[in-house]
């Protein structure tokens, strides 16, 4: 992503959820909740979905580590 950017994501094992641990994700605190990431298969109906709920979106980004989109 970049020289800033630094993460290892982590799923177990048959879970539809990761962690990502890193350097350069967020500025929060360690220990404090000021970011999420939600993983999804289909990025373009999460986030038609997203935005027809009214939530404000950024375009999708599309990375060599995989696509992404903002709040």
């Amino acid at each position: 992503m970049s020289e800033d950017v630094r993460f290892v994501q982590l799923t177990p094992p048959g879970s539809a959820c990761s962690i990502a641990l890193g350097e350069g994700l967020t500025r929060m605190a360690p220990g404090s909740l000021d970011n999420m990431q939600v993983v999804v298969t289909e990025i373009e109906e999460a986030y038609e979905d997203l935005r027809g709920r009214g939530i404000e979106v950024t375009e999708i980004q599309d990375m060599p580590c995989g696509c992404f989109a903002h709040h």
